[in-house]
């Protein structure tokens, strides 16, 4: 009778364990969104779900970790920053993405295991390109198709340029056709030499071929910079590459707060460095 019993009060524990850990359909939203963006804070979670108050995304993000789908850093350093947690999933939540994501990519989810670990420059990249995202989506709305870097899948769609673009988007144009774009952005911490290497990669990815499987025209590459200073020197660089390789690829520049200033996709503010003249994404 005591083994019944027993028995019994194991079975209770384990159901209450399963309902508790049971995912709602916005927690496994939010796990996809924290996997489409590597690492995300409150400010991100708001924003991304329209919510008027931090502290409900810092619940949220916070019941996940208790569950052990995330991983949340923040030390006393980041209260002397004003710097607001940052989270990064954890291995529990893979074998949800396998079942949630079409055709994952088994080297991004490998990469799960090693983003507690990330640099400070890795999780500022992360959160801006985050913020770009965001932008890009609310200024074009319906006529803009995002897809961030995790999601890309290189090993399943080799057409694609290796290493991948931080964004590809697809833009629906006014005259009903579609137009491409690779985003990358370039930040301060990095010299202009090393970023340009970016851009000599494209030049190469262009001259393969492997593009030319999609029979569509290849992408515009959009290059995001950080700050003025860096957006001059990017300017430069790519006329000086293009000039070098007689290359046929469009590039278009913007600063990144020129860009969170958008208000309207006729704004002249996207910068041509071949033809030195601005000009919108149409």
């Amino acid at each position: 009778m005591k083994e019944v019993k027993e028995s019994k009060v194991v079975k209770v524990k384990k159901d209450v364990k399963e309902k508790a850990n049971k995912l709602t359909k916005k927690q496994l939203a939010l796990i996809e969104l924290v996997y489409n963006f590597r690492f995300v804070n409150s400010k991100c979670i708001a924003a991304y779900f329209g919510q008027d108050y931090l502290s409900a995304a810092n619940s949220q993000l916070n019941h996940l970790c208790q569950l052990g789908y995330l991983f949340k850093r923040h030390d006393s350093s980041y209260r002397l920053q004003n710097r607001p947690a940052e989270y990064c999933l954890m291995p529990k939540a893979i074998p949800i993405l396998r079942q949630s994501l079409d055709r994952p990519s088994e080297r991004e989810l490998k990469q799960v295991y090693a983003r507690p670990s990330a640099s400070f420059r890795f999780i500022n990249i992360s959160l801006t390109i985050f913020d770009i995202y965001f932008k890009l989506d609310n200024l074009y709305g319906k006529r803009i198709s995002l897809v961030a870097k995790p999601k890309l899948n290189v090993d399943a769609l080799n057409y694609l340029p290796d290493p991948l673009p931080e964004i590809f988007f697809t833009l629906d144009s006014k005259k009903d056709t579609e137009r491409h774009y690779f985003v990358e952005y370039f930040d301060d911490d990095l010299s202009i030499g090393l970023h340009g290497r970016k851009i000599s990669k494209y030049i190469s990815y262009e001259e393969s071929g492997d593009w030319n499987d999609t029979g569509l025209e290849f992408p515009t590459v959009v290059i995001i910079c950080q700050s003025d200073a860096i957006l001059k020197r990017a300017e430069k660089r790519v006329r000086y590459i293009n000039r070098d390789a007689d290359s046929d690829i469009q590039f278009r520049l913007i600063s990144l707060d020129r860009l969170k200033g958008l208000s309207s996709t006729k704004e002249q503010a996207w910068l041509d460095p071949i033809e030195r003249e601005n000009g919108c994404l149409t």
